[in-house]
């Protein structure tokens, strides 16, 4: 009986957000789990993103701070997240091929830096708010006014 509740979807979202979801002490091990956590919710993001998943992305984007903190629209963001994939050619595509650069964390708030491997490709920098269950982005360099997205458009 157990094994089949396991095997339910629900199931594996409970534990999939309970695996995610990290205490706040900073010590050793602990913050390299809370860090690698981070970059994985920042890499989820921009999975999210290049795969146009507009409604993931609002699970895991605090819509309201992201768009003024962006000073773009609900509809821009839409309209420039269903674009994402088609932006740039794959050889100048800033966003595949990443390294986490750096994770900080201050209290509530991390900040992340992500880049693509080899020379002349733009910093990615996020941040991202513990809500008290999850780790959340509220800013970017990808999708704003004057941001990578419309660079050279």
């Amino acid at each position: 009986m157990i094994y089949k509740l396991l095997k339910t979807s629900s199931i594996y979202t409970l534990i999939l957000v309970l695996a995610s979801s990290c205490s706040l002490t900073k010590s050793g091990e602990e913050n390299e789990t809370l860090k690698n956590t981070i970059s994985q919710v920042v890499i989820q993001y921009l999975q999210f993103s290049f795969l146009s998943r507009i409604e993931p992305l609002e699970s895991i984007v605090i819509m309201k701070d992201f768009l003024r903190n962006q000073e773009i629209t609900i509809d821009e963001y839409q309209y420039r997240v269903v674009r994402l994939s088609r932006r740039w050619p794959i050889e100048e595509n800033p966003l595949i091929q990443l390294g986490v650069k750096e994770v900080v964390l201050d209290g509530d708030n991390a900040s992340a830096t992500l880049q693509r491997m080899g020379s002349g490709f733009p910093e990615l920098n996020f941040k991202l708010l513990w809500t008290g269950s999850s780790w959340v982005v509220v800013d970017d360099n990808i999708f704003g006014k004057g941001e990578l997205y419309e660079e050279g458009s």
